[in-house]
Formats: C-alpha cells, structure tokens, sequence
C-alpha cells in the first residue's frame, strides 16, 4: 500500500517507539489505532483548510499538495484500520462494531474527498466550498466516533485511563488549532455567512481554554503533563498568541490583509508541529 512522505514524517516516531516497545504483536495494534485515530480529525481541519486555501490564491500551489499529502494519509489510514498494515503494526480489524464505525466514517469520506480534489484541482466553486464545511464537521464527527471507539474497545490493554483521557483532550486540543485556520480562511472569503465570525470565536475561546487545562492536568490531579508536554505547550502558545492576533478582527466580522493571513498560516504550523510534538510526550513512557 502506497505511503506518502508526508505519512513516513507524520507516524516514523510513534512507530519507531512503539516497536521498541512492544514486541507483542497485539499490544502494539491497539496502541497504534488508538495514537493514529486520534490525530485523524485534525487531518480533516487541515484538509478543508488547504481546500479553501487553495481556492482562494493564497500559497495555492503549496495548499494544494498539502491536500493531496493529507488526503493519501488519512485514506491509508482508514484502509489500514479495516486491512491491516505490517508497517503501521496494524493488524486486520475484525470488532463487528468497529467496522460498522469504519463503514459509517467510509460513506461521509466518500463525499468528503472527492470535494477536496475537486477543489485544488483548480475547479473552484463556492457552493462546494460551502458543501466542504458541512462535509468537514460529519469527517470529524465521525473520526472522533471512530477513535472513541477504538479506546473503548482496546484502551484497557493499551493505556491508562487517565492517560486515554488525557490523550483525548491533547488530541481534540490539537484539532481545534487547525480549524481556528479553516474558519479564519472562510471567515476570510465571506463564505458561511454571519455564523462563521462566530464559530471562529467560540473556536479561539476553546483553543485559550485548552492551552490552561492541559497544562494544569485533571482538576483531581489523576494526571500531571509532563515537563516535556508543558515546554511543547508553551511554545506552542507563544505561535498561537501570533495566529490570536490575525484571529480576533475576522471573528468580530473585520477585514484583515491577504498578508496577514498568510503570517497566521505560517505560525498555525509552528503551532501543529509543537502540539504533535506535546502529543507524542504524553506517550513516553507507555
């Protein structure tokens, strides 16, 4: 099965640290579904926000390969999830109820992605644009579900309780980040009307919110993060203080300049990269 690039830079440190870790075969399976289903809903924000990018003019040859690199991840992924693959240390799925999951996520992406390649094939569209954003949140209703139900089925072998749960919320943390990007892009070209200023707010107020809980840990004190999760956390909020910035008037209903979005873009990666950097620290020691 085809690996992209991008897929090798995206799972190589989950994998190199899983197979020194788990010789048994089955324990890593259920480690991998469980690190690899939870970084999949922030591959939908990035994708929709490559798309609308893309549309727009703004770095579009670059937004469209992202798109593409993105859409090959997240496809072989899904297939890996149903399949198997030696690679990923996955082995075929055989839980009636988890592929019923991987056969509901499988009707939403066949919507969802021939939208995408629509769109950064230069067929730009503003109905599909709008058609896109609905697509987006079914794809990410649909991995958390698909994720959700991978904890529940393998987390006690796999992972802590804590642990899971705290995985979850760096994971959701880490979704939100990217689709503050994919709301300020359409708030950016007035597409979904007075609502997305609003959603993007709403968007930024969670994305505040969580940097401070995730570094507190739970209010019980079951889980502390890791002094390597709350060095990734901070310098992860000083990019995101910089994408805030460009944020805030779009969410107002204001005008920004095209260049302005472009900086947000540029630090929104910076902050991607620390957050998956706080996500992998969270596993050390699993």
């Amino acid at each position: 099965m085809f690996i992209s690039i991008r897929v090798f830079g995206y799972v190589l440190a989950m994998i190199t640290l899983s197979s020194a870790l788990f010789a048994d075969e089955s324990l890593r399976n259920k480690m991998e579904r469980i690190k690899l289903s939870l970084r999949q809903p922030t591959l939908i924000q990035t994708m929709t926000s490559s798309a609308c990018m893309t549309m727009g003019g703004i770095d579009a040859q670059s937004a469209s390969n992202a798109a593409l690199d993105d859409l090959d991840t997240y496809k072989t992924v899904i297939a890996s999830f149903s399949d198997g693959h030696e690679w990923l240390g996955l082995l075929p799925e055989n839980d009636t109820v988890i592929l019923g999951q991987l056969d509901a996520l499988g009707e939403v992406w066949s919507r969802y992605r021939p939208a995408v390649q629509q769109l950064v094939a230069g067929d730009y569209h503003a109905v599909v644009m709008s058609q896109l954003l609905t697509q987006n949140d079914e794809m990410t209703e649909a991995s958390n579900a698909l994720a959700a139900k991978f904890i529940a089925h393998y987390g006690s072998d796999a992972v802590d309780a804590d642990v899971g749960r705290a995985l979850q919320q760096a994971a959701h943390h880490m979704m939100l980040s990217q689709r503050s990007i994919m709301e300020m892009c359409y708030a950016y070209f007035g597409i979904g009307g007075a609502e997305m200023p609003r959603q993007l707010a709403g968007t930024i107020q969670a994305v505040d919110t969580g940097f401070a809980d995730l570094s507190a840990g739970a209010a019980d004190g079951s889980f502390t993060p890791n002094a390597r999760v709350k060095r990734n956390l901070r310098t992860a909020a000083l990019f995101w203080d910089r994408v805030k910035t460009a944020a805030e008037p779009l969410a107002r209903g204001e005008a920004i300049a095209q260049e302005d979005l472009e900086k947000a873009l540029k630090m929104n990666k910076s902050v991607l990269k620390q957050l998956n950097q706080a996500l992998e620290s969270y596993l050390v020691g699993l």
